[in-house]
């Protein structure tokens, strides 16, 4: 009777175990909010996300969520343009990422992005370069600089549009 109530006791403790590191680690769904990432991603989208701060396993163009620097609890989606390490200018729509030009719809990003200008920067090790879609309205790198890895709250694995359909 007692190694019943022993392995019981167990059961439980590894439920609940498994629950609470579900709740901490498992996937999070949340709302898009804003217009930055028009028109790829539209307020209302749902974007699920699994926690990372691995920043060896992005690629450019990889899409993230990350913290506001204005407000902690706010958390933004946004895309991947530069690695730590990697040299990017920005001029309009030309893009270079280590001296090679960027096709913008092959990293996800609509063909004739403007981002204005931005000088020469190298992406400071821990540290990414993100952009919002939507140029206009995006608070991103441009602005406030790279993302420490601290800043990353996880990487998107689906989107799921206000129409139904999967992107």
């Amino acid at each position: 009777m007692k190694a019943f109530r022993v392995g019981l006791v167990l059961v439980v403790i590894g439920l609940v175990s498994l629950a609470f590191g579900w709740r901490l680690f498992g996937p999070r769904t949340i709302l898009v909010t804003s217009t930055s990432m028009e028109p790829s991603f539209s307020p209302a989208d749902q974007v699920t996300y699994v926690r990372s701060k691995d920043l060896e396993r992005l690629k450019v163009g990889a899409l993230v969520m990350v913290r506001s620097p204005r407000d902690r609890q706010e958390i933004w989606l946004r895309r991947v343009l530069g690695l730590p390490g990697q040299r990017l200018a920005i001029d309009g729509s030309k893009v270079e990422l280590d001296g090679e030009l960027v096709d913008l719809t092959s990293v996800g990003l609509p063909a004739g992005t403007d981002f204005g200008v931005v000088s020469e920067v190298v992406v400071p090790v821990g540290c990414v370069y993100l952009v919002g879609d939507n140029t206009a309205t995006a608070i991103d790198s441009r602005t406030v600089g790279p993302f420490r890895r601290q800043e990353l709250a996880g990487v998107v694995r689906s989107v799921k549009k206000v129409d139904g359909k999967p992107k």
